[in-house]
C-alpha cells in the first residue's frame, strides 16, 4: 500500500445523483464512473463492491482510466491509497440528487424544476443509516437549493437528529440561509463550510442573472453568516462567481467584498447546457472571439486575483484554446 495521499475520495466520500448513482467523487472528475445505486442495492454491497474495488485499482496500476485529470483537483499530485477496498464507511456525504430551487440563475436554467423525488422518499430510512454510519459531514447541494426544498428540508432536520454531532456544509443561491430557517432545521450550531453562489455585486448586474432573486436579502444574510464566521461558528465561508458577459467588471470588486467578509472566492467558468446554448454564445466572455473579450483579459491582470484567497476551478484552467489557458494560469494564483 502507498502512502496516504491528498487524493482520498475513493475512500471517505461519495456523492450521490438524482438517479441514485454512488460516484467517489465529484462526477466530472470520476467521468460519472459509479459504485452503484443507492435506490435499489444495499451499501455495504457499493461501498465495497466489484465496481468500487474496479474504480481504486486504476490507482495501484498507475493508469487513471476513470480518472479526469484535466478536471480534477487533485491531478497534479497523482498519488493515491492503494487499497482496493475502505475499511471504513465514508465521512463525507454529498447528496446532489435534489434539483429543485427557488430562483433561476440565467445560465442554470430557463425555467422551474419539478423533480419527482418519490423514490428517495420511500428509500430513504433503508439507505440512511449505513450510509450515514461513520459519516462526519454532509454536503448539499450542487445542483438545486437545499433550503427550499420540502424533501432535502425534512431530510435534514432528520440527519441532525439522528447524527447530532455531523456538520453541514452548504452550496446556497443565500435567500433563505438566515437565522429562522437554520434554527428551524436543527442544524445553526452545525453549520461547516458556506458557499454563497452569487455572482455579482451590484444589484443590477444581479437582477439580469438571477430571476426570482433578492439581492438585498441575499447581502443581509451573507453579513449574518460572515458574523457567525467571526464567531467562530461556522468552519469556512466562500463565494462563488460565474464568470459572464454581465458580471466580468464586477470581479474586482467582488474580490475585495469578499476580503471584507473574510471569504474564500472560487471563480467558474460559464458552462453550455441545452437550455443555455444561444444565451452562452452572447455570455462566454472567454471566448477570444467575444466582442468584450480584450476587456476581460485587462480585468484578471489585477494584482488582486493573484492573492491566496482566490481560487479557479481547474475546468477554467482547461478551456481552449490553449492561449486563455495559458493567460488566466498567469494572472491568478495557483488556483484549487
Amino acid at each position: 500500500m502507498s502512502e496516504f495521499s491528498l487524493c482520498h475520495y475513493p475512500y471517505t466520500s461519495i456523492q450521490i445523483n438524482e438517479q441514485g448513482d454512488v460516484h467517489p467523487c465529484c462526477h466530472p472528475w470520476c467521468s460519472s464512473f459509479s459504485f452503484g445505486n443507492i435506490l435499489s442495492q444495499p451499501f455495504g454491497e457499493i461501498w465495497n463492491g466489484q465496481r468500487a474495488q474496479e474504480f481504486r485499482k486504476q490507482f495501484r496500476d498507475d493508469n487513471y482510466k476513470y480518472c479526469r485529470l484535466d478536471t480534477c483537483i487533485n491531478a497534479p499530485e497523482r498519488k493515491f491509497k492503494t487499497d482496493l477496498t475502505a475499511e471504513k464507511y465514508p465521512e463525507v456525504i454529498a447528496l446532489s440528487y435534489d434539483r429543485i430551487c427557488n430562483v433561476q440563475c440565467i445560465f442554470c436554467r430557463t425555467c422551474s424544476l419539478k423533480q419527482d423525488l418519490t423514490k428517495f422518499d420511500e428509500t430513504i430510512d433503508n439507505w440512511l443509516p449505513e450510509v450515514f454510519k461513520n459519516a462526519q459531514r454532509v454536503s448539499l447541494s450542487g445542483v438545486g437549493e437545499a433550503l427550499a426544498s420540502p424533501h432535502t428540508r425534512k431530510l435534514m432536520s432528520k440527519i441532525a437528529k439522528l447524527y447530532p454531532n455531523i456538520k453541514f456544509d452548504i452550496l446556497t443561491n443565500g435567500m433563505l440561509m438566515d437565522e429562522k430557517n437554520l434554527s428551524e432545521l436543527g442544524i445553526l450550531n452545525n453549520l461547516g463550510v458556506i458557499r454563497f453562489s452569487i455572482h455579482a455585486v451590484k444589484k443590477s448586474t444581479y437582477n439580469k442573472l438571477v430571476k426570482l432573486g433578492n439581492f438585498d436579502r441575499v447581502m443581509k444574510n451573507i453579513q449574518y453568516i460572515a458574523e457567525l464566521k467571526k464567531q467562530g461558528k461556522i468552519d469556512q465561508l466562500e463565494f462563488r462567481f460565474v464568470i459572464n458577459a454581465f458580471n466580468y467588471k464586477e470581479m474586482v470588486k467582488f474580490a475585495q467584498t469578499a476580503k471584507k467578509f473574510g471569504a474564500n472566492i472560487t471563480f467558474l467558468n460559464l458552462l453550455e447546457n441545452d437550455d443555455t446554448k444561444e444565451l452562452f454564445k452572447k455570455l462566454n466572455v472567454l471566448n477570444p472571439k467575444h466582442k468584450e473579450y480584450n476587456n476581460f483579459i485587462k480585468i484578471i491582470q489585477n494584482p488582486i486575483f493573484r492573492e491566496n484567497f482566490i481560487f479557479i476551478n481547474q475546468e477554467l484552467l482547461n478551456i481552449k484554446p490553449k492561449g486563455i489557458k495559458d493567460l488566466i494560469n498567469s494572472f491568478f494564483h495557483q488556483g484549487n
